[in-house]
């Protein structure tokens, strides 16, 4: 887990499912091993069983959050209705100026997602000259053409 100092919040840096939350392996009974989502490990072993008709919500509306402190028992009205986007999966602020497009990323987020996919582009081209670049995959195959004839 990582702890985030400010918010008191302890990130799952295990696998983290499609929708944000931490997911772990788990003994269950009657199978080996099966899925478990962290969140609802660690509040049933801080406050005992879900109660029935309820759900494990987070009052910091960080879904890798495991803090138990962070965690409540609620209906699935009230989860939803509490969990109205505010941040995005990595925790930046949501708002209308931060927010891209009807995806679950925020401008930061798809920024440096822009960045690093630039760089690793950059990574794999071979400047030829200063109006041409290439991969490297193609060089090699231009390179032995170029000896050939």
């Amino acid at each position: 887990m990582r702890k985030i100092v400010k918010s008191d919040c302890w990130l799952w840096t295990g696998y983290l499912n499609r929708d944000g939350y931490g997911v772990t392996n788990w003994p269950s009974p009657g199978k080996k091993k099966a899925s478990a989502l962290v969140h609802r490990l660690m509040y049933e072993d801080v406050y005992g069983p879900i109660p029935d008709g309820l759900e494990v919500g987070h009052k910091c509306k960080m879904k890798a959050c495991c803090n138990p402190k962070h965690l409540r028992a609620a209906t699935h009205a009230e989860n939803m209705f509490a969990a109205r986007r505010t941040c995005c999966l990595n925790g930046h602020l949501w708002t209308e100026s931060t927010a891209y497009s009807r995806e679950r990323t925020c401008r930061f987020c798809k920024n440096e997602y822009d960045r690093n996919y630039r760089a690793k582009l950059k990574q794999e081209m071979f400047i030829v000259d200063s109006r041409v670049a290439i991969n490297r995959a193609m060089h090699s195959t231009v390179s032995k053409e170029a000896r050939r004839g």
